[in-house]
């Protein structure tokens, strides 16, 4: 477990594991309410997991925007080539050892 109890925007989860570099945050939940062979969750009603929830639906839309928008300058390139705009891209990695930028692959293919 890489931290406990982290922040995400106003809500406190469990916890947040890192692999590489893609964050996970983890909520646990135990369901000891029973109903007819099963368990169920909630067992109780509480204001902190509706905020908490609320939470997790606001960053997903804001996800889902950022994925609009990210088509619409998409959509723009491809334009902007079919006009004769050169479109280019480079590799480049930041190390976080160093604090450097490294040039990876000055020449990357575009496909568009």
């Amino acid at each position: 477990m890489d931290k406990r109890n982290p922040k995400l925007n106003s809500s406190i989860l469990d916890c947040m594991l890192k692999y590489n570099a893609m964050l996970t945050y983890l909520e646990i939940k135990s369901a000891v309410l029973r109903g007819k062979n099963v368990t169920m969750y909630p067992d109780r009603v509480s204001l902190r997991e509706r905020r908490l929830i609320k939470e997790l639906i606001n960053i997903v839309l804001k996800c889902l925007n950022l994925t609009e928008l990210l088509t619409e300058i998409y959509e723009l390139i491809r334009e902007a080539t079919k006009v004769g705009v050169m479109v280019e891209a480079m590799g480049i990695f930041f190390n976080p050892y160093n604090s450097t930028i490294m040039l990876e692959n000055p020449d990357l293919k575009v496909i568009i």
